[in-house]
Parts: C-alpha cells; structure tokens; sequence
C-alpha cells in the first residue's frame, strides 16, 4: 500500500507542478501509471487486504488505471482519467509531507 501511495503522490505532483504537460512530463505519467498497474495486477479477484475500501473497488481502480493509461497515450494525451483516478485516492487520504 506505501508503495502505491507513493506511485499516486508522484502522478499528482507531476499533474500539480506543469500547467501544460509535455512529452517528457506524459513519458513519466505513463511509467508511474505502469506501475500502479503492475502493482494493482495481484488484487481482485477475491484477494483481500488491510484496506477495506480497496478490497471493495479494486476492480474498478484497475478500470480506472487502464483507461487512464489509455487516454494518457493517446495524440493529444488526455489527462481527466488521471485526475480522477488520483482525485479517488486523495477524497479520502490526504498527503503527509
């Protein structure tokens, strides 16, 4: 879960930091969305963790990472999936600087 926080801060500074997103800024917002999608890849299914609200929409938190994926590759690159999907996390927990 730490490291999934901290895939989801880093998204959201990248989003925070530049008012207009360019190739190298969408490069690194598709490798941390790789890899909140590796690291989510293991949940689901049934598998249950020490989260209770994950447990009970991790298949849709998946969805959601996919099409943020999706619409982050593509030309023009749209970042509202992102935004939603990092707007998911922090309606709940707020950053700890």
């Amino acid at each position: 879960m730490a490291l999934l926080s901290f895939y989801m801060r880093q998204l959201d500074e990248v989003l925070q930091d530049y008012s207009i997103v360019g190739d190298d800024e969408q490069q690194r917002i598709l490798y941390l969305l790789n890899k909140v999608n590796d690291l989510t890849a293991e949940f689901g299914g049934g598998v249950t963790t020490n989260h209770l609200a994950i447990d009970d929409h991790i298949d849709q938190f998946k969805l959601n990472v996919n099409t943020a994926i999706h619409d982050a590759s593509a030309n023009p690159p749209n970042y509202f999936a992102l935004g939603k999907l990092a707007g998911s996390c922090t309606s709940c927990h707020k950053y700890r600087e």
